[in-house]
């Protein structure tokens, strides 16, 4: 609010996703959103992140995991995004979906009041 022409807000990978979540769910005085790298859309794919997590587990199989109460809390769970288990993603999802489904029209509304949006990677 003191910020009368408004802040610039630069954000990477994971943190995108939780600026856009602050942005999205607070009225903001955001000039300019800049998201690098960050998975917006969700992650689905094999990582050596992943991997050295759950060496057992393939992108195939990770729902198993995420897609539950406990895989939630499990940073990454809360955006996994599998396009083979849908019903699943927004059964169980508490970050990402509740961020995408428009429930909320304040969510729109503040995101829309952002002047300059950057998407890079």
């Amino acid at each position: 609010e003191s910020a009368s022409d408004g802040v610039h807000m630069i954000c990477y990978s994971q943190g995108g996703l939780i600026c856009r979540g602050i942005l999205e769910s607070y009225p903001t005085n955001i000039h300019t959103f800049v998201s690098l790298s960050s998975p917006q859309a969700g992650q689905y794919g094999d990582t050596e992140y992943l991997k050295y997590l759950f060496p057992n587990y393939t992108k195939e199989h990770l729902y198993l995991v995420f897609y539950t109460k406990a895989g939630q809390d499990v940073s990454v769970g809360g955006y996994w995004n599998d396009p083979y288990h849908q019903e699943l993603y927004n059964l169980y999802g508490t970050f990402l979906p509740f961020l995408n489904n428009g429930s909320n029209p304040a969510f729109k509304s503040n995101f829309l009041k952002v002047q300059r949006l950057v998407l890079i990677g």
